[in-house]
Formats: structure tokens, C-alpha cells, sequence
């Protein structure tokens, strides 16, 4: 993955498992808002929030990726996907990281989520991480 060397990645719990996506695409992270839910919306969208004037869809990720309910607390993480702004619904952001060449292989099985989700699998505190293919997890979800 000499491609994403030196990449900055946020990682974060989804259910049992741990993501990444790179920081790169991160525009802000925040406590889960009051939603409005979307009729005859899909279920991995979990409603729209207004953030400063701006309607932003948010996907539940644990829907995404089969994960089960959880009761707590969760967290949105604001992705930045070209000019289309989405709020992914977390467990938990547990760190901010930078990729070496010993950090990340190529795609592989991660027990728990589905392989065309994953665009390559790392360790972080001796814990591995799917590092997410944002296009492949939110394209089949959200309109154009």
C-alpha cells in the first residue's frame, strides 16, 4: 500500500470492530445531533441534520456494516466526498494516526465487515483496522 504511505488515517469503533478512513477527507468530528428522519429513506441513513445552515444526510455506519445497535453515545464524523458533505454515525473515534509501510497490507478478510468495504487492513495498538473505502460504503446509499 506504498500509495497511502505517510497518510494520515482517523480511527474509530463501529460496533465490534475498528475503521479508518483518511484524514484527508475528515472536515469535522462532533456529538451526535437531534436527526430528522427521511421518509422512505434507506435504513442505513439514520436522518439530516442542519449544521451552520447546511443540510447534511447522516448513514448510520453500523447499519453499513452489520454491526449491532448499540444504546450510548455515538459520534458524527463529517466527511468531505467531493462536493458532497456526509455524516458518518460512530461508536467512537479512538485516534488520529499517520501510516508507514509497515502499517497497513493489502485487503484483506476483517471478520465483521465486508471485504469490498475494505480498502486495505492496518494495526493500531496491536488492534487491527479496516481502512474504508468511502465510495464503496456510501455510493450504493446516498443519491448522487
Amino acid at each position: 500500500m506504498a500509495d497511502l504511505v505517510g497518510t494520515r488515517l482517523l480511527v474509530f469503533r463501529v460496533g465490534a470492530v475498528q475503521c479508518a478512513v483518511e484524514a484527508s477527507v475528515v472536515r469535522e468530528i462532533m456529538s451526535m445531533l437531534p436527526t430528522t428522519r427521511i421518509p422512505g429513506a434507506r435504513d442505513q441513513v439514520a436522518g439530516v441534520v442542519n449544521i451552520r445552515g447546511r443540510i447534511v444526510t447522516l448513514v448510520d455506519a453500523r447499519k453499513c456494516l452489520g454491526q449491532p445497535q448499540q444504546d450510548g453515545d455515538t459520534t458524527l464524523v463529517l466527511l468531505e466526498l467531493g462536493t458532497r458533505v456526509v455524516g458518518l454515525v460512530v461508536d467512537e473515534v479512538v485516534d488520529l494516526i499517520s501510516t508507514s509501510g509497515d502499517t497497513l497490507a493489502e485487503r484483506d478478510d476483517l471478520p465483521g465487515i465486508e471485504a469490498v468495504f475494505v480498502r486495505a487492513v492496518g494495526q493500531h495498538d496491536e488492534q487491527s483496522f479496516a481502512l474504508l473505502d468511502t465510495d464503496a460504503l456510501l455510493n450504493p446509499i446516498l443519491p448522487s
